[in-house]
């Protein structure tokens, strides 16, 4: 039932909000039919711990991660340690307003921005977000 149909109760509204966080993780890995090929299973057969994975893989790859899925197969530690630093550099580029914008503002493809290049770039968004307006450091090399 919709809540705007009637109250819903406490086992309703918990099936109601893991349902939507599903749905919301879903969009993220490309949506509910990408995430159904990738996995070779009807949506509602597919696991929590799955999709967690599926989307792990996604920002794995945002952030540069070239490698084998642990989806696929067991990773070595050297994997396992790309894919940390890839989702890392992922979520990074989403706080600088996302992989094109830092792109843009540095004048090079992704591959090729180094991570302090990264830090300087999230410290300065920082910076502006509290109100500085002054040079960036960025602009000073």
């Amino acid at each position: 039932p919709s809540p705007l149909d009637q109250q819903l109760t406490a086992t309703q509204k918990k099936a109601r909000i893991a349902a939507i966080a599903r749905a919301g993780t879903a969009r993220l890995c490309g949506g509910k039919e990408a995430v159904e090929k990738r996995l070779g299973t009807t949506f509602a057969q597919i696991t929590d711990a799955q999709l967690s994975a599926l989307l792990d893989d996604a920002k794995a790859r945002e952030g540069g991660y070239a490698g084998p899925s642990p989806l696929d197969q067991q990773l070595t530690a050297t994997q396992k340690k790309a894919r940390i630093a890839a989702i890392a550099r992922a979520g990074t580029a989403r706080l600088c307003g996302g992989k094109e914008a830092v792109e843009k503002r540095l004048g090079t493809t992704f591959a090729q921005i180094t991570d302090a290049q990264l830090s300087a770039l999230l410290d300065d968004a920082k910076a502006r977000e509290g109100g500085y307006a002054g040079p960036s450091p960025l602009d000073q090399q």
